[in-house]
């Protein structure tokens, strides 16, 4: 580094006066000063490159290195919280809006064109309102408004809040009186199987907590969700649901739980009659090997029977579709 800085000064020296004349000196001067300027910069650069790695790395003085820093990620996890403690935090209030108002426009939750469109499409029949926002809107598992309910319409998925908006708004789209109802819920093991596919009281305890959800777990608020190697028996969660005036009669429906049913998987082999090397000993009936080259070791295959291979695939394709079919 001195050494580069020597050259430097050496270089903006004056030219004796019998040199080249002012007008030439001036391009060549500039003309070493920039790979130089350039040597100086790498080098300043790679001076604070080994500075930074050496205060990353922990090491210092004498030159001693350590371990370069590993990239690392860490994942947050939340606790568990009673549903209990969660209403005394919100508060007991009963007040709400069911719209909101910005500068004097219409009001965000008034029916829009894609809930009236949707209503009407569904014949404004409540049955088949529920039926659709029950079994082509996905669930997902966070407390709170979150994409809302226009939001769980364009994706098809949403958390309970956003799925009983939605269900209000094509309610009221479709002249129905409807309203929220908030409060827990309470399901028996096998219920938040069938809806969540967990059965460990820690992984359940985990999905809950980590969503914000309120919850107990098994009778228990766990906060670290540390309930070993025990299975859900008992699951009880804040959550929301609609009512709904139809017909001059109450009724509550509750979009966002919903079980699902687990098929086992299909075996494509058994299912299409497929046995192993089947393929390959229909093609090669009639097939021509050997070797050829003027060395006579390039080996090859020719005649490969593409009758039989199509035959064979065809038979495969048949019988898989009778089974599906079936």
């Amino acid at each position: 580094m001195l050494q580069l800085l020597q050259l430097l000064r050496r270089s903006q020296k004056t030219t004796p006066a019998d040199g080249p004349p002012a007008s030439i000196r001036r391009p060549t001067t500039a003309r070493r000063l920039r790979p130089i300027a350039a040597l100086i910069a790498i080098a300043i650069t790679g001076v604070w490159m080994s500075s930074t790695t050496v205060a990353q790395s922990g090491g210092g003085g004498g030159g001693g290195g350590g371990t370069a820093p590993v990239s690392s990620v860490k994942i947050g996890s939340a606790a568990l919280v009673a549903p209990s403690t969660a209403d005394s935090f919100y508060g007991s209030a009963t007040t709400s809006t069911n719209s909101t108002v910005v500068g004097g426009q219409t009001a965000i939750n008034a029916p829009n064109a894609e809930y009236l469109e949707f209503a009407r499409a569904l014949d404004n029949d409540p049955d088949q309102i529920f039926a659709f926002v029950r079994n082509s809107v996905d669930t997902t598992f966070t407390y709170g408004v979150g994409k809302g309910g226009l939001g769980a319409l364009v994706d098809r998925s949403g958390n309970a809040f956003d799925q009983a908006q939605l269900l209000v708004g094509l309610f009221r789209a479709a002249g129905i009186t409807a309203g929220y109802r908030a409060g827990t819920m309470q399901l028996t093991g096998a219920q938040f199987t069938d809806w969540t596919g967990i059965t460990s009281a820690s992984a359940a305890c985990r999905l809950l907590a980590n969503g914000g959800i309120p919850a107990t777990v098994n009778g228990s608020t766990i906060t670290n969700c540390d309930y070993g190697s025990a299975v859900v028996s008992t699951v009880t969660l804040g959550h929301i649901w609609v009512a709904a005036t139809i017909g001059g009669s109450s009724y509550q429906f509750d979009p966002s739980y919903k079980p699902y049913t687990v098929k086992a998987g299909v075996n494509l082999a058994t299912a299409s009659e497929l046995s192993a090397g089947q393929a390959f000993i229909s093609a090669s009936s009639g097939v021509q090997s050997g070797t050829a080259g003027a060395s006579g070791t390039v080996p090859f295959v020719r005649s490969i029977n593409a009758t039989n291979l199509n035959s064979q695939i065809g038979a495969r394709a048949a019988a898989l579709r009778t089974f599906t079919e079936a």
